[in-house]
């Protein structure tokens, strides 16, 4: 299973699925912790790159004014505006810890499932080797084409749930 873009080991319905599928259909299911995933949720902050100074070309004093009362209504006010205003998203990401969302994910679930194929093999559990079913959702369904295109011949089925 390959989560959409935000989606996570911990989401809940990607909890449900993997217990389903797993129950349900006899089969052994596998979601990649992707590296770098963390900053794929939200940011730790978003303010804009010049603070009120930016929002002032865009409102009239009497809607500054609500704006300095109110700063929660900064999307009310500017909803019926036309402009591009710069946001700074801080994500508090280093070198350490970058992330690829591509090659270096989809590497992640090829390397994941040749592991899972192995521990199978030396406990001796059998499984179907030609059975492999990825199923994706959005970002998700990109990886698993991407993976398949690294490690040809890796799925034998790909559910991309993005062209629902």
């Amino acid at each position: 299973m390959a989560p959409g873009f935000g989606g996570t080991i911990e989401s809940n319905v990607y909890k449900k699925m993997r217990d389903v599928f797993a129950d349900k259909y006899n089969l052994v299911t596998l979601q990649c912790a992707y590296f770098g995933e963390e900053f794929m949720q939200k940011p730790e902050s978003i303010n804009l790159k010049n603070g009120a100074k930016e929002v002032a070309r865009y409102l009239n004093a009497a809607e500054l004014e609500k704006f300095r009362k109110n700063p929660s209504s900064f999307f009310n006010l500017l909803s019926s505006k036309s402009g591009t205003l710069p946001f700074v998203a801080n994500m508090n990401e280093t070198e350490n810890n970058f992330n690829d969302m591509g090659f270096m994910q989809a590497i992640d679930i090829v390397t994941a499932l040749e592991a899972i194929k192995i521990i199978l093999k030396e406990n001796d559990l059998p499984f179907n080797e030609q059975k492999t079913i990825g199923y994706g959702h959005s970002h998700g369904a990109y990886l698993l084409h991407l993976s398949n295109r690294l490690a040809p011949h890796l799925f034998s089925y790909i559910i991309n749930e993005a062209l629902r």
